[in-house]
Parts: structure tokens; C-alpha cells; sequence
């Protein structure tokens, strides 16, 4: 009787082993973001998050993280303008130094998403350009990937 209980928890075991099939892994295929209307905006665009692993990446998290300045046009947070692009979704204040969107679904194995655009105010600056570097990074289940853009 005590040889059956192993034999019992191996075959019920099987099968959820047979069913992995490996991490997800995210790669961003562009990120781009540049100073729009005399630098009162900054337009960022994101290519589509490809998963090219072999399971589920579940809801893409994606966050924006702009520079922080004493002057010019990052000395106040930046703040979400207008709409954000279809499949994505803003989480969260529109106005921050870190902005944080999701995907509207699942992303699955050899899926991607739709390009992550939108746009953000700034306080603007009269003389000249404020320089820095803008962020992103991505995440999902079991993987993520960053990316930059300078200003």
C-alpha cells in the first residue's frame, strides 16, 4: 500500500509538467521620444513589445520615466496630454515623473502589442533645449526589457 501513494502523486504530477513550455521575454522593438511644439511636449513611441518566449507574458506593464530638472522644460512633471494609443491604458496620475501604462489584454507567446504613443506637456523653456535621457521599462510575468531615448 505504501508504493501506491507515490504512484499516484507521480501521475498526477505529470501532466502540469508536460504542459510548461518556458518563460515569456519581452523586447522592445523601438522607443523614441523627442521634443514636439518649441519643447512644450514631448511625443514618446514606443514600437510594438514583441514575446518572444514560449508562454504568456500576461498584462505588458510599461513605465515612462522623464529627467528631472531645476530649469527649463522638465522643472515641473511632466503630464499626459490627450489620448494614449489603442491597446494601452494609463494607470494611475497623468501628471509625474514616472508614468505608468498597461496593456488592455493578454499578450501570448509570439504575440505583440500595439505601439505604446502618446504625449506629454511640459513647462517649456524659452532659450534652449533641456537635455536628458528618457526611460523606459517593460514588464510581464517572467521577463522585461528597458530602453532609452535622449532628449
Amino acid at each position: 500500500m505504501a508504493w501506491a501513494v507515490p504512484a499516484i502523486s507521480l501521475a498526477t504530477a505529470a501532466p502540469a509538467l508536460a504542459t510548461s513550455h518556458g518563460p515569456d521575454q519581452l523586447k522592445i522593438t523601438r522607443f523614441k521620444a523627442r521634443y514636439i511644439r518649441k519643447r512644450r511636449g514631448v511625443r514618446v513611441i514606443t514600437g510594438p513589445i514583441r514575446n518572444k518566449g514560449q508562454s504568456s507574458a500576461g498584462q505588458v506593464t510599461a513605465v515612462v520615466t522623464f529627467p528631472i530638472r531645476r530649469k527649463g522644460p522638465f522643472r515641473r512633471p511632466p503630464k499626459v496630454s490627450g489620448r494614449v494609443s489603442r491597446g494601452w491604458s494609463l494607470v494611475g496620475r497623468r501628471e509625474g515623473y514616472n508614468l505608468t501604462f498597461v496593456t488592455n489584454s493578454e499578450i501570448e507567446a509570439g504575440d505583440r502589442t500595439q505601439p505604446l504613443i502618446f504625449t506629454v506637456v511640459t513647462a517649456g523653456g524659452k532659450k534652449r533645449f533641456s537635455k536628458g535621457t528618457v526611460r523606459l521599462v517593460v514588464n510581464g510575468n517572467d521577463s522585461s526589457d528597458t530602453a532609452s531615448s535622449r532628449l
